[in-house]
């Protein structure tokens, strides 16, 4: 739901009705909150952030019918794996870090390779753990979206994909989609239908593209 005209003319439209200006202030409060807020621009805020206001079912209706929001249904994401809580995210979600000079060259032979006309061709990284081999899948996948194809990152285990899920969505955000055989039907069905839709990178689930596979190890 967002507002449909400036805050002030919505305000003052609604400021008798208590039910109804709780509502547009909860609208105001989301846009404060980060979603936007200013003068004239649209503010979301979604119906379930409206229920412990008594009565905003019906205020939503008559503020809809007085043209003072718009309601707009939206399919809810869904999850496939719990990836921590939002400080964990905020700091994967910084500056990517520095290469050290092995990353570069094994970043740049494979980004060379996937510019080049002819056949596919495998690589094989070879390091111990926490020597940055994610950080080459991600450099790679990262040039590869940019360059309008897709990737497919394979786990060799369902117990390493918290790990690696939060890595890769705190670098491409809503572009990763994440299937395994551990998947409930309703958290299958989300991640599915994002990429039906075109919003993840890995339209691979529809075998189309697939520019670049990359095979983890632990």
């Amino acid at each position: 739901m967002t507002l449909a005209k400036p805050i002030e003319d919505v305000r003052a439209a609604v400021a008798k009705a208590p039910t109804r200006r709780a509502v547009v202030e909860a609208l105001v409060a989301a846009g404060a909150a980060g979603a936007g807020g200013a003068e004239g621009e649209a503010i979301g805020v979604a119906m379930a952030a409206l229920k412990d206001i008594k009565g905003a079912s019906t205020a939503v209706r008559e503020l809809e019918k007085a043209g003072l929001v718009i309601v707009s249904e939206r399919e809810r994401a869904l999850d496939a794996v719990a990836i921590g809580d939002s400080d964990g995210m905020a700091m994967l979600a910084g500056p990517p870090p520095v290469l050290t000079a092995e990353q570069v060259v094994a970043v740049d032979t494979i980004t060379h390779a996937m510019r080049e006309p002819g056949p596919f061709t495998p690589f094989l990284l070879h390091g111990v753990t926490g020597s940055g081999k994610t950080e080459v899948y991600l450099r790679v996948i990262a040039d590869t979206l940019e360059a309008g194809k897709t990737a497919l990152v394979l786990v060799p285990e369902i117990s390493l994909t918290p790990q690696l899920a939060a890595r890769f969505r705190a670098r491409f955000g809503d572009q990763v989609a994440i299937l395994h055989s551990g998947l409930g039907d309703q958290a299958r069905l989300g991640e599915c239908r994002g990429c039906v839709a075109g919003r993840r990178a890995s339209r691979w689930a529809r075998g189309r593209r697939c520019s670049r596979r990359c095979r983890t190890w632990a």
